[in-house]
């Protein structure tokens, strides 16, 4: 995971950090859940956190546009534009309610059968609307997927509470 920190010359940075418990565990997983509705290639979730629960979720996927008046795009992309899902997830936020709250963005694909995950880094326009969610609404964190050899399929048979893990130990 990466995070978005307050630098010693006080801009946010992303910095990369390892998820630490297995409640930020959960939190991936439901992102990876999300991120199956996207219609696109690399799928990517985001989901924002708030006292443990989930306040807003996005993911990425084509939409489309009437482009009818602009007759220079060709192809099998014509008509079509992407919402990004940090934007998604932002735009379902109600921004009242962001104080303190935390999001996390994963990335996958490729391979439809063991995908794997891959490094996720906000884009320019993302990042002005996560830095202005920050800086407005107090949001918190930003934790970004990072190059893991565990693929969404393993990652999905993890145990889903510590209950769970606990049981196993004591067998």
């Amino acid at each position: 995971m990466e995070n978005m920190e307050t630098s010693p010359k006080g801009r946010r940075e992303i910095v990369p950090r390892k998820f630490s418990h297995l409640k930020e565990l959960e939190y991936i997983i439901e992102a990876v859940k999300i991120s199956f509705k996207s219609n696109m290639r690399s799928k990517h979730g985001s989901i924002i956190v708030k006292n443990g629960k989930i306040i807003s979720q996005g993911y990425n996927r084509y939409v489309g546009i009437n482009w009818s008046h602009n007759s220079e795009i060709k192809g099998k992309n014509r008509g079509k534009y992407s919402i990004h899902a940090e934007e998604d997830a932002l735009r379902n936020a109600d921004p009242m309610k962001l104080s303190g709250a935390s999001m996390y963005v994963i990335r996958w694909g490729s391979d439809p059968d063991d995908p794997l995950f891959m490094n996720s880094m906000p884009c320019l326009k993302c990042e002005k609307k996560i830095r202005k969610a920050m800086e407005r609404y107090g949001l918190k964190n930003v934790y970004y997927s990072v190059d893991m050899d565990i693929t969404v399929n393993e990652l999905m048979m993890f145990p889903k509470k510590e209950e769970e893990v606990v049981e196993e130990e004591q067998s």
